[in-house]
């Protein structure tokens, strides 16, 4: 008799089918999963930059704006020159959306064209909306700005 002891091809190919199973279930959830985190992300990252201007307007007190550029899918924090009506602004580094979201702008998340929020010395801004759509144009996230407070928002 031998002692020897191991998996017969049977058990091994059983084994292997059950994760291909469980695999086929698996992936596409984790598809979606990945897509909408995008989408979350690029929202968040929006609200977070209307933030950082408010406060930066408050705290330095010049002007402060937020430029997205709608076809090249970024978006990036400006300062200006004065504390009111500047004309000189200095940009910061470009936030760079993934290839998969698409902004739009404006209440109804149908324009496209190019946006600038600007941020005064008392926190106050123009009210506006920038919306997070998937590739298909599908609206996932809308952010607006409250133009008496400044604070931004995901609706």
């Amino acid at each position: 008799m031998r002692s020897e002891r191991g998996y017969t091809l049977l058990e091994t190919l059983v084994v292997l089918a059950i994760v291909a199973v469980i695999s086929a279930v698996a992936v596409p959830q984790l598809y979606k999963w990945r897509q909408s985190s995008l989408y979350k992300e690029a929202a968040w990252g929006v609200v977070s930059a209307f933030r950082l201007a408010r406060d930066s307007a408050l705290s330095t007190n010049l002007e402060h704006r937020v430029e997205f550029d709608i076809d090249a899918k970024r978006f990036r924090l400006a300062t200006g020159n004065l504390s009111s009506g500047s004309t000189l602004w200095t940009g910061g580094p470009w936030t760079e959306l993934a290839t998969e979201v698409k902004w739009s702008s404006g209440p109804a998340c149908d324009g496209t064209a190019d946006l600038n929020v600007r941020f005064k010395t008392n926190g106050s801004t123009d009210s506006a909306a920038i919306c997070v759509k998937d590739v298909e144009n599908a609206l996932k996230y809308r952010v607006a700005v409250n133009a008496t407070s400044g604070r931004a928002a995901i609706d």
